[in-house]
């Protein structure tokens, strides 16, 4: 039995059998926002993972349940989308849910002190937080609080539903792969940037700067940015993106491939960050994308953990914002007649004393 968070959220994942999963086309629309390309993100690691996290995650928590039995026949057999969405449910969902509950009590407990402060998070099925009625404006999955909900009178669901503040997807590997943005084949680029582009139109209509893609294979986590690039109305000339200027960006660098297959395509279809109308809304950068495979366990980034991981972060602040902190940094607090104190700017631990790790600038709360 799990001693550790850590523990339970790197035992390995159940063996998949995909030999009757289904293939073809991923399900295109066009009013997804289409991507400007994709790019590595580099923090998105083990290692900077438990440097954030590493008191909670290797604290001994007693009562961690057994991870969920589950069967070859035919918890394991992968036919299609509902079918894994099954397994998903099952062994993903109550795994990475146990964590955040246990993380949840411990950071209550005395032995967070303070420090920890944690609202509860879960991991659901979308249909808890849909963005919509229709079907294909709704996410698989979600990230929801107790209590937190959509004004029904604006929602495009029309009525009121859970925030989701970390929307993710189902797609069957053998349908889609995170490494198919490297390929030379233009129908493996075009096939990737379909289920890229649906959760990316989820991320913004949440405004939630994380999401994911969840495969038999592997979970890809994305990041969004907000560009700095001007907006400009449809009825205004201006130029395309070419591969050459997008590169001129040095925070911002798309793979070639992905590049290469944009450059043949129009970047305004319907839905688009420029309005049919010509009303400006807003411009994206590149994404931030980092894939994690199903067959990772023990002392490296499994599934679970990356996912434990994006929920927890998730919790502090997911909105999209031009650019964000590293995320194994500390902030200096100073709040009216108060005792300053560093706040860590993805876990919120706050502590008195000095960190070893970057302090980006002080911020007054008033």
């Amino acid at each position: 039995m799990s001693t550790t968070l850590l523990d339970y959220l790197t035992m390995p994942n159940p063996d998949v059998d995909s030999t009757h999963s289904a293939i073809g086309s991923n399900t295109d629309n066009p009013l997804w926002t289409p991507i400007e390309g994709v790019y590595d993100w580099k923090e998105f690691n083990y290692e900077t993972l438990l440097s954030c996290y590493k008191e909670l995650l290797n604290h001994s928590t007693p009562g961690l349940p057994q991870t969920p039995a589950i069967k070859s026949f035919p918890d394991c057999e992968i036919w299609d989308e509902d079918s894994l969405d099954a397994l998903l449910v099952k062994w993903t969902q109550t795994v990475v849910s146990t964590a955040l509950s246990f993380t949840h009590d411990l950071c209550a407990s005395d032995w967070g002190g303070g420090e920890w402060s944690f609202c509860e998070i879960y991991m659901a099925r979308g249909g808890l937080a849909s963005l919509s009625d229709d079907r294909q404006f709704r996410s698989d999955w979600a990230a929801i609080q107790r209590g937190r909900l959509s004004n029904a009178a604006v929602s495009k669901a029309g009525r009121s539903l859970y925030v989701n503040i970390c929307p993710g997807d189902t797609k069957l590997s053998t349908k889609w792969k995170g490494s198919w943005r490297l390929s030379v084949e233009r129908s493996f680029i075009k096939e990737f940037k379909k289920p890229v582009a649906q959760i990316f139109s989820y991320c913004i209509d949440a405004n939630a700067r994380c999401g994911y893609i969840l495969t038999q294979e592997e979970l890809s986590v994305v990041r969004v940015t907000r560009s700095t690039d001007p907006i400009e109305p449809l009825s205004t000339s201006r130029p395309r993106r070419s591969t050459a200027q997008y590169q001129s960006s040095p925070s911002h660098v798309r793979d070639n491939s992905i590049a290469s297959a944009l450059s043949d395509m129009s970047l305004d279809p319907p839905g688009s960050s420029y309005t049919d109308g010509g009303n400006p809304i807003l411009n994206y950068d590149a994404l931030e994308i980092k894939s994690i495979p199903w067959t990772n366990q023990h002392r490296e980034m499994t599934v679970n953990l990356a996912l434990w991981w994006i929920h927890m972060m998730a919790k502090e602040d997911n909105s999209i914002q031009i650019s964000y902190p590293p995320l194994d940094s500390w902030i200096l607090v100073q709040e009216p007649n108060a005792k300053p104190f560093y706040r860590h700017n993805t876990s919120g631990r706050r502590t008195y004393q000095c960190p070893e790790t970057t302090i980006l600038n002080q911020r007054t709360v008033v």
